[in-house]
């Protein structure tokens, strides 16, 4: 997918990528479709966390 720069965050420290629960979720849908062992390190989850800087995590849900 081709993202404005300020629509992720890419997290180096945690190995992570931050974004949109809707864009997380449209990824999650295209790397099902494709099936190949090539996502198979990927790990999408929504993680629901408290507003702030290394806020408390409420909840995470893996999608793919």
């Amino acid at each position: 997918m081709e993202l404005p720069a300020d629509a992720y965050f890419v997290d180096e420290d945690k190995n992570a990528i931050e974004t949109a629960c809707g864009i997380a979720e449209e990824l999650a849908s295209i790397f099902m479709e494709e099936e190949t062992k090539d996502f198979g390190k990927i790990k999408i989850e929504i993680v629901e966390r408290y507003p702030f800087e290394n806020g408390f995590v409420v909840d995470c849900l893996e999608i793919y």
